[in-house]
Parts: structure tokens; C-alpha cells; sequence
């Protein structure tokens, strides 16, 4: 009979710990409670200054062994579970996740070590807990919630929870401002559109969405139109009939707009101008338009930006002794007329670009820089100014593009002022211009940045005499460059493009 007692009790106690719930915890808090029962039966019989006579002075030993015993192990569960939770602490605090949360976290030790044990400790989907509002124990589901302190809620209370949120998040909604027609929501569009429109590819936009634009936007003062093939006369004729006073246009692609459209824009809106760039537009923007806008456009900083597929040949001198900057791109039928003009009518240009030119020559580069009464240039590029031909790559017979002359006579006449310079792909210029151009006589302060990438004579020798000759150097790109293997680096330039060990970018530590 006792081994069928012990099976049954150990039975229960295994029951009781698959569903969180300790037994000892159980006994200890019952004999609490017999004690505290006890105790209290005893103040209150010497307040009355009566006693209940006990039937058997064993008894009242047997209670007095009772309650000391109770005390006594309520005290052990205490101090046992003090324990335990002193041991479950640090050991968490030799785990690898309470150190990746120290890292992460300005905690102290003990309370951070408290958060990770109440994370292992929350009772999982199937065990037993008490709810942090009501204080009945309930079965944990995957679906319980958590109440406002961080503990589990049961059921009821979830509920209650759920609609109180609710109708605070009803309360808030009404206390928003909700516009209650389309002329108030388009109202708000309409503020948040007015200033600038910008349109990256226009490609598919016919010429009466580029009007509804017009008119969804009152106020507009910028735009901008990436691709505007179907930017017609129409709508440039409904934009200048409008009042709408632009201060930047950005077009690109139009091709179907007429010059006589163009003028008769700038006549009635250029004064309201502060920058036009216009871009592939097919020759229909050429001489009479860029000798005519600076008189309609007064506040219109000059600059010449022309990627269509000409230069105009004819200007008003005038419109070149204004120009400060000249940004030509992939201009590759233009031929050394247009530096012969640059030479003779600019004379306060800072910004120079010319690229990808397969008709100039170096005789014509060394004319424009050799007497031009132009201050120095503060930005040149002429990338990929060279002699093409796939079946002798390296033969040029006529000296076509960027070489040796047009260099030198490009830094003698810039370098005191030069910032940026970039001849990435000038191939034909040779080994002894960069020597003679970066001798260690010569010094070029305000250089900054340097882009010599795939100038195949560029060596070892020739990046220490750039970095020797251009103090305030801080970045030279040497893609392509083959021969350059091996060479050190100040401290503060960076060398980008010499492909080793340390990567493709090299910054400098070399006193």
C-alpha cells in the first residue's frame, strides 16, 4: 500500500511540473498559511485575555512543532528560490546572448540579467499562468496577448484590451482633420506639388498630359523632363499663354519643338528666367536663340550647354565675352573651329568641357591655351579627346585629339588655378609630357582632383611627381594604367584604380 502511495505521489508531482506548477511551492505556502492562521488565533486570544484550554498538552506541542515547522519552510522556499534565481543569473550572465545585449545596451548587469531571465521564464503555448489583470490561471496560447506591465493576460481580459484600443483609435481618427470632398484632397496635392515637377522619363506623357500638368500646378517654378518627346509647340505655345512664371527649365529630348516657338517663349517669359538647359533637341535650338535669350532672359546666368549632335557656328561675340562656363558633351563632329572661337571671343570662362571629340586636334587644344587672354580655368575635361581607329588603335599620324602640345600648354596656361582636371582615355599623351608637365619645378596648389585613367605611358615615376608637385592633392584615378605597380602614397591623397592586395582604393600612410 505505501509503494502504491508513492507511485500515486510521485505521479501527481510529475503532473504538476509538466504544467508549471511546483509542488514544494504549494506545500510551503499551505503551511504559511496554517501558521499565519495559528498566529493569529493567538493574538487574538491574549488580547481577550482568554484561551481555549487544549484537550491534550500534546496537541498544543504538536501545533507549536506545527507552525515552527511551517515558518521554517516557508523560509527554505524562499531561500531557495532566491537561490536558484541568483545561479540562473550568472550563468546568464556567461551567456554569449547577455553579451551581444551588453553591447547593444546601457543597462546595468543585474537589471539586463533580469529582462534575459524573465524572457526565458515566460510560460510557453500549453502551461499555466496568471493573469496580470485578474489573477486567474489560465492555459497559455499562442494567441495570448500581453497586458500594460509586460505579463500575460487570459482571455477576458485580452478582449476588454482589444476593445479599449479600439476605441481609443476611433477617438483619435475623429479628432483628425479629413477632407470631405475632392477639392480638399486636391487642395493638399496640390501644395505639395507647387514649386518644383519633375519628370525622369516622359517617354510614354503625350502633349496633353504635359498641359494637365500645367494645370494641376498653378504655382510651378521648376521643371524638369527627361525624355519630352511629345513636349510640342502646342505646349510650350499653352505654357507662355499661361501665368505662370518659370525660373527653371530643364527639357530634354524635345525634338519636335521649332525655334520660332522658342523665341517667342523667351520674348514674353525669359525675364522670370534664371536657368534654361536644354538638351538633344535636334538642332531646332541653334544660333538665333542663343544670340537672342540674353536679351529676354537679363537675370539668366550665361552658360553654354550643347549635347545635340552640332555646335552652332555662328554666335553673337557678344554671348561668348559673357559666357563663364562652356560644357560640351560627345560633341564628335566638332573640329578645332570651335576652340578657335573660344580663343578669340572668352575671356572669363572657368569651366571648360569638351568630350569625346574624334575631329580636334592637338595643334588646335594648344592654340586655345597658348596667348588666351581668359583667366584660369578652375574645371577641365576633355575625356576621351583621341584618334579612333580599331585597326591601328595606337597610331596617330596627325596628331588628333589631346597630346602632348595641347597638355603642356593647358597647364601652363591654367595650372596656378586649376581644381579638377580630367583627360581619362587621351592615350596619345605621352610619358615625357607628364614628366616635363609634373617636374619637380613646378607646383599646381589648388589641384584636387586628378583623372588620368587609361593614359596607358602614365608609370610608377610619373603619380610620385604628381603627388610631389600638387600639395593639396587628395584623388587620382589610374584605372587602366598598367605600368603603374607599385608606388607609395602620401598620408591624407588617395590613389584609386592599381588593382593588389590592399584593394582597388588605396588611401595614403606614407609620411
Amino acid at each position: 500500500m505505501g509503494g502504491l502511495y508513492g507511485g500515486h505521489s510521485q505521479a501527481l508531482t510529475d503532473f504538476l511540473a509538466s504544467q508549471n506548477i511546483s509542488a514544494s511551492r504549494i506545500r510551503a505556502e499551505a503551511q504559511a498559511r496554517r501558521a499565519s492562521a495559528t498566529a493569529d488565533q493567538a493574538l487574538t486570544a491574549s488580547a481577550t485575555g482568554t484561551s481555549q484550554p487544549s484537550a491534550n498538552p500534546q496537541d498544543e506541542y504538536d501545533e507549536g512543532v506545527s507552525f515552527m515547522s511551517a515558518a521554517a519552510a516557508a523560509r527554505h522556499a524562499r531561500a531557495q528560490k532566491r537561490k536558484k534565481q541568483d545561479e540562473a543569473i550568472e550563468k546568464i550572465k556567461k551567456s554569449r546572448a547577455y553579451k551581444r545585449r551588453k553591447r547593444a545596451h546601457s543597462e546595468s548587469d543585474d537589471d539586463l540579467a533580469l529582462a534575459l531571465l524573465d524572457e526565458k521564464t515566460t510560460p510557453l503555448p500549453g502551461q499555466m499562468s496568471n493573469c496580470e489583470i485578474c489573477g486567474k490561471r489560465f492555459t497559455v496560447t499562442p494567441y495570448s496577448r500581453s497586458g500594460p506591465e509586460g505579463g500575460l493576460v487570459c482571455s477576458p481580459c485580452g478582449r476588454k484590451l482589444s476593445k479599449d484600443e479600439d476605441a481609443n483609435k476611433k477617438a483619435n481618427k475623429k479628432r483628425e482633420v479629413v477632407p470631405k470632398s475632392g477639392a480638399a484632397r486636391r487642395k493638399i496635392q496640390s501644395r505639395i506639388l507647387d514649386g518644383t515637377y519633375t519628370v525622369y522619363d516622359a517617354a510614354k506623357l503625350k502633349s496633353d498630359d504635359f498641359i494637365k500638368i500645367f494645370q494641376s500646378v498653378p504655382q510651378l517654378k521648376k521643371l524638369k523632363l527627361r525624355n519630352a518627346i511629345q513636349f510640342t509647340d502646342t505646349v510650350m505655345q499653352y505654357l507662355a499663354s499661361r501665368n505662370l512664371a518659370l525660373e527653371s527649365i530643364y527639357v530634354h529630348g524635345a525634338n519636335l519643338l521649332g525655334e520660332d516657338v522658342w523665341l517667342a517663349y523667351l520674348t514674353k517669359k525669359g525675364t522670370h528666367l534664371r536657368s534654361l538647359q536644354i538638351y538633344y533637341t535636334d538642332r531646332h535650338f541653334g544660333d538665333a536663340a542663343l544670340a537672342f535669350y540674353q536679351a529676354c532672359a537679363p537675370i539668366l546666368p550665361v552658360s553654354k550647354s550643347v549635347t545635340t549632335n552640332s555646335f552652332p557656328t555662328k554666335c553673337d561675340p557678344e554671348g561668348w565675352l559673357t559666357a563663364s562656363d562652356i560644357l560640351n558633351q560627345k560633341v564628335s563632329d566638332v573640329d578645332d573651329r570651335l576652340l578657335d572661337a573660344i580663343h578669340e571671343n572668352c575671356t572669363i570662362l572657368s569651366k571648360l568641357r569638351i568630350t569625346e571629340s574624334e575631329f580636334m586636334t592637338d595643334a588646335g587644344f594648344a592654340r586655345l591655351f597658348r596667348g588666351w587672354k581668359n583667366r584660369p580655368l578652375k574645371f577641365v575635361d576633355f575625356q576621351k579627346c583621341r584618334y579612333v581607329d580599331a585597326s591601328k588603335p595606337r597610331t596617330n599620324e596627325h596628331m588628333v585629339g589631346l597630346c602632348s602640345q595641347g597638355f603642356e600648354a593647358l597647364m601652363e596656361h591654367s595650372g596656378a588655378g586649376l581644381q579638377y582636371l580630367n583627360v581619362h582615355a587621351c592615350r596619345h599623351i605621352p610619358r615625357e609630357a607628364f614628366e616635363r608637365v609634373f617636374s619637380s619645378g613646378k607646383t599646381y596648389p589648388q589641384l584636387r582632383d586628378l583623372e588620368i585613367s587609361f593614359c596607358e605611358d602614365v608609370n610608377d615615376f610619373v603619380v610620385g611627381s604628381i603627388f610631389r608637385s600638387c600639395p593639396n592633392l587628395r584623388e587620382v584615378n589610374v584605372f587602366g594604367c598598367m605600368k603603374v605597380k607599385d608606388v607609395r602614397v602620401p598620408r591624407g591623397k588617395i590613389l584609386v584604380g592599381v588593382p593588389n592586395a590592399v584593394g582597388m582604393r588605396i588611401e595614403g600612410v606614407d609620411d
